[in-house]
């Protein structure tokens, strides 16, 4: 493992003082799932919003960043399942285009 970051609004300090004792940095700032994969990554999404997934694959939509995603969160097709396919497309494009 190269690097490990994390992010979470509601951290405490003492446990942001705990979490960079064990070698992973992190973040102070919301960054919105905007991050841009250049190396295959390992990202920890459970029970998060459909934007920030959304945003997520906006964020990594070609063939090189994508390939890099290695995603553990909600069953994506949940939420085709749960919408029209017409408002997912308008809502969470990119999810649209994978589920």
């Amino acid at each position: 493992m190269r690097q490990a970051l994390l992010y979470d609004p509601i951290l405490h300090d003492e446990e942001v003082v705990a979490i960079t004792q064990s070698s992973v940095s992190v973040l102070h700032y919301n960054e919105g799932c905007k991050r841009q994969l250049t190396c295959p990554t390992f990202v920890y999404m459970l029970h998060c919003s459909q934007t920030m997934y959304n945003h997520l694959l906006w964020a990594n939509w070609n063939k090189t960043s994508l390939a890099n995603v290695i995603l553990l969160g909600n069953k994506l097709s949940s939420y085709h399942e749960r919408s029209t396919t017409e408002q997912l497309r308008k809502q969470s494009y990119y999810i649209y285009k994978v589920s």
